[in-house]
Formats: structure tokens, sequence, C-alpha cells
């Protein structure tokens, strides 16, 4: 399209703001892990927002990555919903793993303190939300990155449109 590359600067701003809405969702769900075991201890609670903030924020670079690939097939004339979608599913498998994390770390930390009940905790609430949060914050995500893609991809158009030797 045109003989451009995809520029990456619109995309790394969207990727700091993808990084920062995936740690924000992980250390907040997080913090609320840590007072659903009942850890009053302020180390144990700084642990759950601690993980939630890594796991959303490593999550954030995974997935920036899978939807600049998927960016580069929608500027090459593949489905913009299609996109949404990988972004949505990704999130969700984001939202998984930084679960796990945080439940893991949290459950590991309390050992001998706070295990009473915490598997059924984390399956009836700890998945859900961490199901919810991903989709959610993968769904926001994946509206902004098609609407630069989506830009990206007119710029492309444009620039074909001027090429005279086409």
């Amino acid at each position: 399209m045109g003989g451009e590359r995809i520029r990456k600067w619109p995309f790394i701003v969207a990727g700091v703001f993808v990084c920062v809405a995936g740690a924000g969702a992980g250390g907040f769900f997080g913090a609320l892990a840590s007072l659903l075991y009942g850890m009053e201890d302020p180390h144990l609670q700084a642990l759950g927002l601690g993980l939630g903030i890594a796991g959303g924020l490593l999550g954030g670079v995974v997935w920036c990555r899978v939807m600049l690939r998927a960016a580069q097939r929608y500027r090459g004339g593949s489905s913009g919903l299609g996109m949404v979608g990988w972004g949505t599913l990704w999130g969700i498998i984001v939202g998984l793993i930084t679960t796990v994390i945080v439940h893991g770390g949290l459950m590991i930390a309390g050992l001998g303190r706070h295990t009473t009940g915490a598997l059924e905790s984390f399956a009836f609430w700890g998945l859900p939300f961490g199901v919810g949060a991903g989709a959610g914050t993968g769904l926001v995500c994946a509206l902004i990155w098609w609407g630069v893609a989506s830009l990206e991809r007119r710029r492309g158009l444009q620039s074909a449109d001027l090429d005279p030797t086409k």
C-alpha cells in the first residue's frame, strides 16, 4: 500500500496507554485480591498491588506485540472487527494470566495464615474478575488500537493515491 512502512510512533503512544491501563486494572484488582483473602498485613496488601501492576504491565507489553501484527494485517485489508475481537480475546488471556500470578503469589505468601478457602475464593472470585477485567480492558484498548490502525490505513491509502508511478 503505497510502499510506505507503518509508522511506529502512533502505536507507541497507544501502547503506553495500553500498558498503563493494564497496570492500573491489574493493580486495582490485585489490591482487592489481598482483601479477599483477609490479609490485613500491609506487606501482603502491597504484594497484591505490586503483582497486579507487574502482571498488567507485562501483559500490556505482550498485548501490544500481538496487536501490532494485527494492525499490519488490518492495513493490508483485513477486518477491523477482527482486530477488535482479537484484542478482546488477548485481553481475556492476559487477564487470566495476571489473575493466576496475583492469586498464586498471594496464596504462597499467605501460607499458614490465609489459606482457608483460598482455592474456592480464587475460582469463585478471582477467575471471573480476571476474565471480566481482561475483557473490558482488552476491548477498550482494542478500540483505541483500531482507531490508530484506521488512521494509519487511511494515510497509506492516501499515499498510494498520490503515487505518480501507480
